[in-house]
């Protein structure tokens, strides 16, 4: 449907309000990170945009917003995807906000919120996903306020991408993933943390970092719905994606591996075969982790995912990360797309936007970048230029 890098020509398309003395603004590098854009690789020089509102200055409640262009969907869900630097205050708050109109000619809509990221800062870009359900014209809107304490950033955001698709249900983000891979001399395993299915089987993703590849496994992990859960867990599919990080989805390559979990893929232990995909309570081993002792699965994958020559060439890395997107879904019963399931309902530190904008009036996205020269101009000036133009050359001709 959509999409912004905030390079300049969609600079135009985004509008930004303001109740304090920061505001959201288009940059390529702040204080306290970060200092590079998401997605603009060093081959290119490196310096790309982003947009940044500072949490530094300031009183407490102080808020930022700004918001794309009105969009008409065509499908009732849409994945919103967007990559997010916090830098400041653990108080901070990101609020995401969907705003809906009833009709072409309603121009206020209402507003609800999907998703709100606070927290402890982390100093490097995350990959963030939320589903949108709706079929009304709507816009994103992106709240930015500042919390109680001393900040040393505030919040950025890069490569917003919106299309009417399923979001991954989870996101497996491996820290200093090429660097790994580039010094791997055997084989190193990492595990992911431990996710739950949408009907609440537990799971986990294995890497295998060797030289040359790069291996994807998978294996049931116990989980507190176990007892509630049909075993053992077949007819489910699992799928893996490489997300190759350029700025558009339009752009992106797409490397997938996905198998269904059948009564064929079993094992033998002492002397007694076994299904992959029992309980692990029974088939499995006792592990622990920073989460706590659990039991797993054997796990069951494939060795070569991707060459790492493909990989160091390609756009999956960007400042050494990685992102593996995994759906885990059940497949015979599936009458329509198994969505990830929305932000819970909560009375806790939700914040309320009163007319959403008040007492702020919206302007253009301002801009720190001197080199930078966008101009929003419509298309009856665009024509009336045009004339001009060719007035002026006939005149001197």
């Amino acid at each position: 449907m959509e999409g912004f890098n905030f390079e300049i020509d969609t600079e135009c398309e985004l509008m930004a309000c303001s109740t304090a003395e920061s505001m959201w603004k288009r940059v390529t590098r702040v204080e306290g990170g970060p200092t590079v854009d998401h997605s603009t690789p060093k081959s290119q020089g490196g310096v790309g945009h982003f947009v940044h509102f500072s949490t530094i200055i300031g009183m407490t409640g102080d808020k930022g917003i700004f918001k794309t262009r009105r969009m008409t969907p065509h499908r009732d869900f849409q994945c919103l995807e967007f990559f997010q630097y916090h830098s400041g205050h653990d108080t901070d708050q990101l609020n995401i906000w969907i705003r809906e109109f009833q009709s072409e000619y309603d121009t206020v809509g209402a507003s609800r919120l999907i998703g709100q990221i606070t927290g402890s800062p982390a100093h490097y870009w995350r990959l963030q996903h939320l589903q949108l359900r709706t079929t009304k014209a709507f816009q994103m809107e992106f709240e930015a306020v500042k919390g109680q304490g001393v900040s040393g950033g505030g919040f950025s955001l890069d490569d917003i991408n919106l299309s009417e698709t399923v979001c991954p249900h989870h996101v497996w983000h491996i820290r200093d993933f090429g660097g790994i891979l580039q010094s791997v001399s055997g084989k190193q395993w990492s595990n992911s943390p431990r996710f739950y299915s949408s009907e609440g089987y537990g799971f986990q993703i294995i890497g295998l970092f060797q030289p040359g590849a790069f291996g994807v496994f998978f294996r049931l992990a116990s989980g507190a719905n176990d007892d509630n859960l049909q075993w053992p867990c077949l007819n489910r599919q699992i799928t893996f994606q490489l997300l190759e990080q350029r700025s558009s989805i339009l752009q992106r390559m797409s490397k997938q591996l996905s198998w269904t979990l059948s009564t064929t893929q079993n094992f033998t232990r002492d002397g007694q075969t076994h299904c992959y995909w029992d309980n692990p309570r029974i088939v499995g081993r006792q592990y622990s982790d920073s989460e706590g002792v659990y039991h797993a699965g054997p796990f069951y994958g494939h060795s070569y995912f991707l060459s790492s020559d493909i990989i160091m060439e390609g756009d999956f890395i960007r400042a050494g990360d990685a992102f593996l997107l995994i759906n885990f879904e059940d497949v015979l019963n599936q009458i329509s797309p198994i969505l990830p399931t929305p932000m819970p309902e909560s009375s806790v530190n939700l914040p309320s936007l009163i007319d959403n904008l008040s007492p702020c009036v919206y302007q253009e996205l301002s801009t720190d970048c001197p080199t930078a020269s966008a101009v929003c101009t419509s298309s009856q000036s665009v024509s009336f230029l045009a004339v001009i133009a060719v007035i002026l050359l006939i005149h001197w001709g």
